[in-house]
């Protein structure tokens, strides 16, 4: 396979353009873009300074399998990828992240996975864990998008146990609920799948991280960064040895919105469900000491949550 820059946009859809108009759904945001840079540069239009702007092609011989770009004025300047075959994303991973330019990828699930990211980043890369309130994980999974489903009651919230995806925490929590630790579980309720999910994806990604990235692993809490972005965007710049850019700056102070309280943040199942879960330690670990001091010793048996957690495991 080959991999291929364009600094100009023409020439970038003179060898992909009949394969995004394939696809005009998915690629309109690619060719619509690269069209529009076209055209600016036609009429004398000059680009930001300081602003990557390329696009990509992988092809394999004359087939184009994998396109993307880096055009975005904003932020950390993200990159748009087209969906492609596993083995097009490892070579375009592995030629972005050997570039003279700043990287910054984004992934929500790289636990259990970090062995692999290791082996394709720079020596001095940088590995950002982003991690949030599960109390807050938990209601923005169960309420979905724009929060699109609502509780009238903390009890139907807690209660709840339909049969939903919950961005996968039920598929996921299956298959934990197998380990020998979690043998007392019976019947888990939404909110419980999401939290075991979270204390595993915490902590694999602590543990990897520490271990394959040394003192270039950060820690960052959600809220940390919400209540003064500034100041926890400098910790990631500092981790790679680089002054915050003031345009990042300015830009997480208008972007980044303001910390929220979880719903139903002063229920006690919360710390129930934290107490038979075990997850005292991962809450420290991550920072959330007041939710950790929550956290009692599981009873004798393990069977502190009967009356949530029924008979049945599933």
């Amino acid at each position: 396979m080959e991999l291929r820059f364009f600094d100009d946009p023409v020439a970038f859809l003179d060898v992909a353009g009949d394969v995004l108009a394939e696809q005009p759904v998915l690629s309109t945001v690619l060719a619509g873009v690269a069209e529009r840079i076209a055209i600016q540069r036609e009429a004398g239009i000059a680009w930001p300074d300081g602003v990557p702007c390329w696009f990509a092609a992988v092809l394999d011989g004359d087939d184009v399998v994998g396109t993307a770009m880096r055009t975005a004025p904003f932020g950390s300047y993200p990159a748009y990828l087209m969906p492609m075959p596993d083995d097009v994303v490892h070579l375009l991973a592995k030629s972005l992240l050997d570039r003279d330019e700043p990287v910054l990828i984004k992934e929500t699930r790289l636990y259990d996975k970090l062995e692999a990211v290791r082996g394709l980043a720079p020596e001095d890369a940088v590995l950002v864990h982003v991690v949030r309130d599960p109390r807050a994980v938990a209601v923005s999974m169960m309420t979905g998008k724009s929060r699109s489903r609502a509780y009238a009651t903390a009890y139907e919230f807690f209660a709840e146990r339909e049969k939903r995806k919950l961005w996968s925490s039920r598929a996921l929590s299956r298959i934990l609920l197998q380990r020998p630790e979690y043998a007392h579980v019976r019947r888990p309720a939404n909110f419980e799948r999401i939290l075991l999910v979270w204390k595993h994806t915490f902590e694999s990604t602590r543990r990897e991280g520490r271990l394959l990235f040394g003192d270039r692993y950060v820690l960052l809490r959600n809220e940390e960064l919400r209540a003064d972005p500034v100041a926890a965007i400098a910790r990631v710049y500092e981790a790679a040895r680089r002054e915050t850019p003031s345009a990042v700056a300015e830009w997480a102070r208008g972007k980044v919105r303001e910390p929220e309280v979880p719903f139903a943040a002063t229920d006690p199942r919360w710390s129930e469900a934290f107490t038979e879960l075990d997850m005292g330690p991962a809450l420290h670990d991550a920072g959330y000491a007041q939710l950790a001091e929550s956290v009692g010793e599981p009873p004798a048996g393990h069977g502190g949550l009967r009356r949530l957690l029924g008979r049945r495991r599933s």
